[in-house]
């Protein structure tokens, strides 16, 4: 299969047309789906041709999350041991969803929430390869793949799918994949925090459409981080600041190391909407600050993260990139600072700044990604 990545849009799902053999074309209206598994439940997507993506619905016996991918792996992740263990959701919810002039529906703070604290936590409804191969007749305009898929979701996770919006236009997106695109946030399956006996998938990225963290609306200055576990296969909305009550809880849906032009240009293309936040709504004169700032951080961390031998950089530097990602309330890439800082003083000798950054880096990604970070297990 030739890999096809979201397009211009920046769609979260994209398929592609199966040109390989042959494929009898049918009516909309005929289904081209057959259960090949009772237990766990598995339905092919199209028995017209081999190979075709199928849907196994999780966990056995509720089918409350439809898992969408090629079989081999969904044998694979049927066989994990965490669909027999409670996804953890809190008891209660510290916000409300609400209408928010210009954007929606949001979540807002019932509550006082603490810098650290798990704010939610759940499974999503709809995971999924990103990248999938149909048939030339299962378009995006009429759904037919997408809509399959939902068949045998229990009835509370269709509910649930059907009361998120659709930002496509109707002419070219029928409204399940309309949904899906524009709700979906990634999820990995090959993150390093999975337990042995899951089978990642590092060659693919994947996506999920959560009922409730979808909700999250999006800030450059997010006061929550989204993170995916999967060890225990949910997303989780972390709360990197202290949040007030009647606060809006915010997110982000693209890289904060982008400065405002691109970050603005990205979420227009991909999200259909122009960031007002306060990141982006303050004077010219500030936000070329605020750019050089994050183009610095994301300079940084390029030569940091992906080098076994990084450089030397004075502690003096990095204490001032770490003051900067604070201000910018960029706490993920704060952690990582952090962690890479404590990965250079180590490799030149300097034990003392290695293990007091270290501890830092602990605590901050305790912080946005919680105790079962695959930060924490390094």
């Amino acid at each position: 299969m030739t890999e096809t990545r979201a397009s211009e849009r920046g769609r979260y799902l994209t398929t592609q047309f199966d040109s390989s053999s042959e494929v009898r074309l049918v009516p909309r209206s005929a289904d081209t789906t057959r259960i090949i598994s009772e237990d766990p439940l598995v339905v092919i997507g199209d028995t017209r041709y081999e190979g075709a993506p199928c849907f196994l619905y999780l966990p056995p016996g509720q089918a409350d999350t439809v898992f969408v991918d090629y079989l081999d792996n969904l044998r694979a992740v049927a066989r994990w041991p965490v669909w027999s263990h409670s996804p953890g959701t809190p008891p209660e919810a510290a916000f409300s969803i609400r209408e928010i002039p210009g954007k929606g529906k949001g979540m807002i703070a019932r509550r006082a929430i603490k810098g650290g604290e798990l704010i939610w936590s759940e499974r999503p409804i709809y995971a999924a390869r990103r990248t999938l191969t149909c048939a030339s007749d299962q378009t995006d305009a009429n759904g037919i793949f997408y809509r399959a898929a939902l068949q045998k979701l229990s009835a509370a996770s269709r509910r649930a799918f059907f009361e998120l919006g659709s930002a496509y236009p109707q002419s070219e997106f029928d409204v399940v994949p309309g949904i899906l695109n524009t709700n979906c946030l990634e999820i990995s399956i090959s993150d390093g925090d999975s337990p042995g006996d899951h089978d990642p998938d590092p060659h693919d990225s994947f996506a999920g459409l959560f009922p409730t963290l979808s909700r999250a609306n999006h800030s450059c200055r997010p006061s929550a981080n989204y993170y995916f576990s999967v060890r225990s296969f949910t997303g989780q909305l972390w709360a990197t600041e202290d949040i007030s009550p009647g606060e809006e809880i915010t997110i982000t849906y693209t890289p904060l190391t982008a400065p405002r032009m691109e970050r603005r240009a990205f979420l227009a293309r991909t999200r259909f909407f122009l960031c007002s936040c306060p990141a982006c709504a303050i004077p010219t004169s500030q936000a070329e600050t605020s750019d050089r700032r994050r183009i610095v951080i994301c300079e940084l961390l390029a030569r940091l993260q992906h080098t076994q031998y990084p450089p030397r950089i004075p502690k003096e530097e990095l204490e001032q990139i770490l003051e900067w990602a604070a201000a910018e309330r960029m706490m993920v890439e704060y952690a990582k600072v952090l962690l890479f800082g404590s990965q250079v003083f180590t490799l030149y000798g300097e034990r003392e700044a290695a293990a007091e950054w270290a501890a830092r880096a602990r605590s901050a990604f305790r912080m946005v990604e919680g105790e079962w970070s695959h930060h924490l297990s390094r």
